[in-house]
């Protein structure tokens, strides 16, 4: 069994999807492996949590079934971007 990663939600609620680069590729549509391998590799070190979390979120059909599981971890990632942004900036 491939490796898998756990998150928690505010709300106490677990999420698990794949824990490494290859296992996240594995889960993956093939017709989508081939952007992710660019994404992945072309990625910043800094960027590159966000972008593998973002494609995690992506082949797990069961979550589809649960939306505002989704969507919470999405508006998680996006408050993570949006502080690291606010990092960047001068001053």
């Amino acid at each position: 069994m491939a490796a898998t990663f756990t998150t928690h939600l505010v709300g106490g609620d677990g999420i698990e999807y794949p824990a490494s680069i290859n296992g996240i590729r594995a889960a993956l549509p093939k017709e989508l492996r081939e952007k992710f391998d660019e994404e992945a590799g072309e990625a910043y070190a800094r960027d590159l949590l966000l972008i593998l979390h973002r494609w995690a979120l992506m082949p797990t059909p069961p979550w589809d079934e649960d939306v505002a599981k989704v969507e919470a971890l999405r508006e998680e990632e996006r408050l993570m971007e949006e502080a690291r942004e606010r990092e960047d900036e001068p001053g």
